[in-house]
This record gives structure tokens, sequence and C-alpha cells, in this order.
């Protein structure tokens, strides 16, 4: 079996149509305002893949708004994950933390329910503060790119237009991810994930490239 970087390279949006289950699929809204269709293929032994589906850049930063995490984008996986992007723009961006008593951020540690749930925040240290260290734009005939499990980074949409991107996640069981957060969250808070719903907007887009 090839290399989950290797798999997404081949990967072409008429595949990602085929793929995708339209009577039974799995999906949600992340928190940040993006929607997550989980594939139930195992295309790459010890990955998960799915699709996210990005909104216009003002619609992503509206959500988040309304959902109370537009100052919670920083964050680390626990886990390694590598994207491609298929179609439209996003903006990645990588950050470095670092200690500042009397900073209003934290770090917290987020525990994820599977598909739709909820993703649970716990303070671990108060006094974070972080700087951008690099920023790159991710588009359609790029390699696939890996953020490791620990990068501190963002992910958002870069235009006024709507993004699909391709994701293997590793497998690495319930390991704990860390979001940058106002401490005002107190000791412990939940992000809820919402319903799904941008589903035809992405079986829209699929339609349309592959009739093109």
């Amino acid at each position: 079996m090839p290399s989950p970087a290797a798999w997404l390279a081949g990967c072409r949006v008429e595949d990602v149509r085929e793929w995708a289950d339209r009577d039974r699929v799995l999906a949600y809204e992340h928190p940040y305002g993006f929607m997550v269709v989980r594939l139930a293929q195992a295309f790459a032994p010890g990955w998960q893949i799915r699709m996210h589906l990005w909104p216009p850049k003002a619609v992503q930063e509206e959500r988040m708004r309304m959902n109370g995490t537009h100052l919670q984008q920083v964050h680390a996986h626990g886990w390694h994950l590598w994207s491609r992007v298929l179609l439209g723009v996003l903006d990645e961006a990588g950050y470095t933390a670092f200690d500042e008593p009397g900073s209003p951020l934290a770090a917290y540690s987020v525990s994820s329910d599977y598909g739709r749930g909820s993703s649970r925040l716990r303070m671990e240290r108060d006094g974070v503060t972080v700087q951008e260290d690099r920023r790159l734009r991710r588009m359609p005939g790029g390699e696939p790119y890996l953020i490791p499990a620990g990068r501190l980074h963002a992910s958002f949409s870069a235009t006024e237009s709507w993004s699909v991107s391709l994701v293997a996640t590793e497998l690495a069981g319930n390991v704990p991810s860390t979001v940058i957060a106002p401490r005002s969250l107190g000791s412990a808070s939940a992000n809820e994930r919402g319903k799904a719903r941008d589903l035809p907007v992405l079986w829209s887009l699929l339609d349309g490239v592959a009739n093109t």
C-alpha cells in the first residue's frame, strides 16, 4: 500500500466524487467553520481519510465568531496530518509559543468525540503567547503537505470562494490536541460540532468539476 502522501498525490477530484456515499455520509461542521466529511474506505493503513469543505473567507470568520472560536484558531494536533488542496485556495500559518506572564492566552488540551459531538478543552498552562513564524498558500496542483503532531498552526480560507481539501489523519488513538485560547474560558470549556449544512455545496462543486 502507498504512503498517505503518495496516495494523496495521485488523487483527483473525480475520484473523490465517486468515493462519497451521498445517502450515508458521516459529516459535521467543525467549530472552526468548515465542514468535515469522513470517508469509510481504508485507503492507507493506519490513516483515516476525510474531505474538508472550506467556505469563503468572510463566511468562515463569521461562523467562528458565532461559535466563539475566532480567538482559538491556533492549535496543534496530537497526530500527524497530511493534506492536499483539490479546489480553491487555503492559507496555512505556523506558530511558536512562548511563556508570557500576564498574557490573556492559555494552552488547553483538547479531547474530541469521533464524528459529530464536541471538543472538550482543559487548561494546561496559562500565561502563553504565540508568534507567527511562517505562512504558506496552498493551491490545487501542489504536493501533499505534512502538519506534524504538536506543530502549532492555523488553516483558513484564503479567498471568497469555496475550497476542498483531502486529508489523511493518523489513527493514533485518543491523543489530546492543543489549542491556544483566551484564559477567560476558565479551567474547562467545550466546543460543539454543528450540523453539516454545506453538503449540497460540496456535491455541486464535485459534480461541476466532473462535468467540465
